[in-house]
């Protein structure tokens, strides 16, 4: 139905324990109380997608979800894959009223500490999202 892609990620271990990082869940917040364009707003914020019109434009197009699925309900964190000390990939059931939205985040640490989002994708299959290893445990 909605495939939306922003970058190439690859899928390393995971920690249960681990929680959203904040840029993520800072923009799920703005999500829930200012809708999608903020949400957007505060993920692409000092990342290299920040200030591009296009990049941006195609983000929106999540909005269509709503749609069909009905409005934004919550979030849950399903996996944080470490790949490098410096980069995670985060994996999140995005819930609507009819349906979950997929989607990954991919947090890069710079080296002045702050944590950026590189990279996001959103997509209606959870297979397109997941690792397949998480089907298969």
């Amino acid at each position: 139905m909605l495939l939306l892609f922003v970058g190439l990620a690859t899928v390393g271990s995971a920690k249960p324990d681990d929680a959203i990082p904040s840029p993520v869940l800072k923009g799920l917040e703005a999500y829930a109380a200012e809708g999608f364009a903020a949400a957007i707003d505060v993920w692409i914020k000092n990342s290299v997608l920040e200030g591009n019109a296009a990049a941006k434009g195609s983000m929106m197009q999540v909005t269509e979800v709503e749609r069909y699925y009905g409005k934004f309900e919550g979030h849950q964190l399903v996996r944080v894959s470490t790949l490098t000390p410096r980069v995670k990939h985060i994996y999140l059931a995005m819930y609507y009223e009819k349906s979950p939205l997929w989607a990954y985040f991919d947090i890069y640490e710079k080296k002045n500490g702050e944590f950026i989002i590189s990279e996001m994708l959103f997509n209606t299959k959870a297979s397109v999202i997941l690792p397949g290893d998480f089907f298969y445990r």
